[in-house]
């Protein structure tokens, strides 16, 4: 783990988390200059990969900076999946808990969660968890504002009170097994899908007391679908960040998933647009995960050369290199 940070360092922080704050609760989300970011204090973006890297301690070497976040997948088959490594190079695991078994849309219902039929389970699970013992960032039953997963609300009735409702027992059942390490992230899709008025993000919402963080995810499919056009970063994530300040104000923001394809566009280009808008019209954005895999279309950033040069000289950037403390450190300030 990293060392305690100076007194220096947590007074930057305490500035940034009340920075976050303000820009929440009022909305903002125009452009903002290096002067003022530094003014407010935004010393630090914490970044994150989902990857089949097998060597997660060369990173820094070969990302030319130490990732904050380790994302990994884990369905309804698996109990909680080993963390050790991950938090033993001072990384925070991200859990993404799929109520599934991969690929079957008719295995687990929200129904039958929700009735208790899955308890001893999710208690064994939150027993594990709690076992881990450090702090583990969970996002269950992600993306449930779109149609493609089976706890979604479309696939359920269209009934976001059902998915509410079994997030919050979910939540409490873990809590209760002992896992009070666990940081919760709640986790929509950039858009509706459908963009129906039952759908809307904020209708599967659990409430303040049931999250930690909110991280939304959203990626530029470009020309890779035919239904899919070229879009930019600002373009996939004002919307949801303008309504999180209003319904959410207080919570810290994240990007729980994040790429681009390189079909239809730029992706170096795109790249170097990212950084940039993250730095400077997104102060109140803390942490974003990128999907480096090659699966719908190649989210990598690391297949191309020019891309992972790209790449690097965003994350050369004193956000993610300077005075930057432990992630578990900086959640506590909230």
């Amino acid at each position: 783990m990293k060392s305690m940070p100076s007194k220096s360092t947590l007074r930057r922080v305490a500035l940034a988390a009340c920075c976050i704050l303000f820009a929440s609760c009022s909305g903002q989300n125009s452009r903002t200059s290096s002067a003022e970011i530094e003014k407010r204090g935004k010393d630090a973006v914490y970044w994150g990969v989902f990857t089949n890297a097998r060597s997660l301690d060369r990173m820094e070497k070969n990302y030319g900076a130490k990732p904050s976040i380790i994302m990994q997948f884990s369905d309804w088959r698996a109990d909680f999946p080993p963390c050790g490594h991950i938090a033993a190079l001072g990384i925070m695991p991200l859990v993404v808990w799929e109520p599934w078994y991969a690929g079957n849309m008719e295995s687990i219902t929200l129904a039958d969660i929700d009735s208790g039929k899955w308890d001893q389970y999710i208690q064994k699970w939150g027993k594990d968890a709690a076992a881990f013992g450090k702090p583990v960032m969970v996002r269950w039953g992600h993306e449930m504002n779109g149609n493609w997963y089976p706890w979604s609300g479309p696939r359920n009735g269209d009934n976001p009170a059902l998915y509410v409702s079994t997030y919050r027992r979910v939540h409490d059942l873990v809590v209760k097994a002992g896992a009070r390490n666990v940081i919760w992230l709640w986790s929509p899709n950039a858009n509706s899908v459908p963009e129906a008025e039952f759908n809307v993000a904020e209708a599967y919402y659990p409430g303040d007391d049931y999250v930690d963080w909110i991280a939304v995810d959203g990626y530029n499919w470009g020309a890779s679908k035919e239904t899919t056009s070229w879009q930019t970063f600002d373009e996939i994530y004002s919307k949801p960040f303008s309504d999180i300040a209003r319904y959410a104000p207080s919570k810290p923001i994240m990007v729980g998933e994040v790429a681009s394809t390189s079909k239809g566009g730029d992706k170096k280009a795109w790249i170097a647009d990212f950084f940039s808008t993250v730095k400077y019209k997104y102060p109140n954005l803390r942490a974003w995960v990128w999907f480096n895999q090659n699966k719908e279309t190649d989210w990598s950033f690391d297949s191309d050369k020019a891309m992972l040069e790209a790449f690097k000289v965003g994350l050369s950037d004193a956000l993610y290199t300077d005075g930057k403390n432990n992630l578990a450190t900086y959640h506590r300030k909230f």
